[in-house]
């Protein structure tokens, strides 16, 4: 339930404060006056109300035309008052602290505090002037009075709970909070009040719209020099984005556990299948008139060719490397794909499709992401109604964030959703259906692998899958990058661009100057020092240097000083092993243009050597 209270509930809880507090509405009327101000001026507030601020104030206090147009400036402020405007404005001898009274965008009136000046000392004014920096923080603050009745909110306590000043001064703490489920713990913080500790902890704010803000909370007694408490103030840090960051590393490192457990196991039962066919198939040779051996043997086959394709699936789920791919027409993938619809059902699905008739193109297996729409067909298609069952597909191309490589940056991509009107995914599950043989239905029906697969796949492709789902609605969300073909400055020619290659004898070496030369680069290369001293004694010119860093040689990076003396400017790019750490001093002093992990995907090692030599 949000919090919302009326308007003479403000009043009320208002009428508490010794400062002054008014509302005015937008033309600087009074509308409400607590008992505070009408007490100091011997007013009766139905006398006053729907009476001109500025004006009572000329009338009663006898303030000059001067103060009075900085209180009109500041009345008619606007929206910069929750950012922290200047909002201390001292009309005669009171200050006057001036901020919208509602968050709530449609109400324009205004809440006045005052206080009188007179009755402030020295130390209260140099505390005032410090208390901007509050205004300021994006820390949560608030204040309140010894008796807990909140006196004071800054602007980031507004962001964060939707609430206006006026709707929470003069309230206690906890009409804001959510009860805690452990009333141990809520104990503990009240005794800490009762003796005057300051408290640390997590605490559940309730926004206006009724939704729980997990904040980091500390509350610090404020005591005068009698030692008694005059206040408590309270620092707050949202962690719901925090929260929200820590579920997804989890999920995300669990779904990788299991990948890596499914690697191991799909390694060594694969073994023991391997000799299990072998012998059984061996066994029929050697009985090959014996009916009941026949008979035996097949049901063996049969049983351990159905183990070897769920050994696949685990393979393909737990697969890390790149996947042989090519540009694809995606529209044209994902329309093929939802013929498979009206195969695996005799009900009547509507479908809906919203796909451009030449889509944009991707780099991926066809195969791969045919399988991944087929599977989530096949799902939707179980979970519908018998009756008005309906699939909606859509395509369209976007702008998101995907971590590729070491970019975090926004890059074009596609956004596939396939919708369908069932069941729904019950809650409690939404958090495991991606898991390996996880499955709502009997093994016999399924093997539980379908979107443990499908989440492989698409992560294989450098994209992303999530999905919402309620009664009656769900929807899957596929993310890919979009393939963008390689551009240059000028049509250069890969053959004009010569690349030294300094790399480990043998595979490595064979396999990247293979790479390279497929690239359409020349290739000069060299697998030890005294080839290296060779090759630069030659005074060839090249136009980059790629030098692959075995794995604990060479950390003073002795290959690249020496390129580096031979050619100031010329681009170097350095492969190193994942475990491999490199001084980061050390790469800047000689000016490393990339560093590259192994293994890299071949499409990376492109882009970065084009980039590097024609751009």
């Amino acid at each position: 339930m949000s919090f919302s209270l009326s308007p003479g509930h403000h009043y009320h809880a208002m009428d508490r404060l010794k400062q002054f507090a008014i509302h005015l509405d937008v033309k600087g009327t009074l509308l409400w006056a607590n008992a505070a101000f009408c007490t100091a001026y011997d007013l009766r507030l139905k006398a006053v109300q729907g009476t001109s601020f500025s004006e009572l104030l000329a009338n009663l206090a006898h303030v000059g035309s001067e103060s009075l147009e900085d209180l009109n400036n500041a009345l008619t402020g606007g929206a910069h008052l929750l950012d922290g405007g200047d909002d201390f404005i001292l009309v005669g001898h009171t200050r006057w602290y001036v901020k919208p009274y509602s968050s709530d965008p449609s109400d324009k009136s205004l809440l006045l505090l005052g206080w009188d000046e007179y009755e402030r000392g020295e130390l209260e004014q140099f505390l005032l002037r410090r208390a901007r920096i509050a205004e300021l923080t994006y820390e949560s603050i608030l204040i309140t009075d010894a008796n807990g009745v909140i006196e004071y909110v800054n602007p980031a306590f507004c962001r964060s709970t939707g609430y206006g000043p006026g709707e929470v001064i003069g309230n206690t703490p906890p009409g804001i909070i959510n009860l805690p489920e452990d009333m141990l713990e809520l104990q503990r913080v009240l005794e800490s009040f009762r003796v005057g500790k300051t408290w640390d902890g997590l605490l559940y704010l309730r926004r206006k719209n009724g939704e729980a803000l997990p904040v980091n909370v500390r509350i610090c007694p404020v005591r005068d020099h009698s030692g008694a408490i005059q206040q408590y103030v309270a620092f707050g840090t949202d962690i719901s984005r925090e929260r929200s960051l820590e579920k997804q590393i989890r999920e995300l490192q669990r779904i990788e556990s299991l990948g890596t457990l499914a690697a191991g196991v799909a390694h060594r039962f694969n073994n023991i299948l391997a000799s299990v066919i072998g012998h059984t198939e061996l066994l029929a040779m050697l009985r090959p008139d014996d009916p009941e051996v026949k008979k035996r043997t097949e049901k063996v086959l049969e049983a351990s060719i159905k183990g070897r394709d769920i050994i696949a699936q685990l393979s393909q789920f737990s697969h890390q490397q790149e996947p042989q791919t090519r540009p694809v027409d995606i529209a044209h993938l994902l329309r093929h794909a939802t013929n498979f619809i009206n195969t695996v059902t005799t009900r009547h699905v509507r479908l809906e499709m919203d796909i451009p008739e030449e889509g944009p193109r991707v780099m991926a297996n066809s195969d791969d992401l045919h399988q991944v729409f087929v599977n989530l067909f096949t799902n939707a298609v179980q979970a519908m109604p018998s009756e008005g069952a309906k699939v909606t597909v859509s395509l369209k191309e976007d702008e998101m964030a995907l971590k590729q490589g070491d970019m975090d940056d926004p890059v074009p991509v596609v956004v596939i959703r396939i919708a369908d009107n069932g069941a729904g995914i019950p809650e409690k599950i939404q958090h495991r259906i991606f898991e390996p043989f996880f499955t709502t239905r009997s093994m016999a029906e399924s093997s539980g692998m379908g979107l443990s697969i499908v989440h492989g796949i698409v992560q294989n492709h450098g994209g992303l899958i999530d999905f919402e789902s309620q009664p009656g609605n769900t929807i899957f969300r596929v993310v890919l990058p979009l393939f963008e073909p390689e551009r240059s400055t000028a049509p250069h020619s890969g053959k004009s661009a010569r690349i030294l290659l300094s790399a480990p004898a043998g595979f490595a070496l064979q396999s990247e100057e293979h790479l390279l030369r497929e690239m359409d680069f020349q290739v000069v290369s060299c697998s030890d020092d005294l080839a290296l001293h060779e090759i630069l004694c030659g005074k060839r010119k090249f136009s980059l240097a790629l030098v692959d860093l075995p794995l604990g040689e060479d950390p003073g990076l002795r290959k690249i000083q020496a390129l580096r003396e031979f050619s100031p400017d010329m681009p170097i790019v350095l492969m190193i092993d994942m475990v491999e750490t490199i001084d980061f001093r050390v790469i800047s002093e000689l000016h490393i243009s990339s560093v590259l992990h192994k293994p890299c995907p071949v499409e990376k090692m492109r882009h970065i050597i084009r980039k590097l030599i024609y751009v």
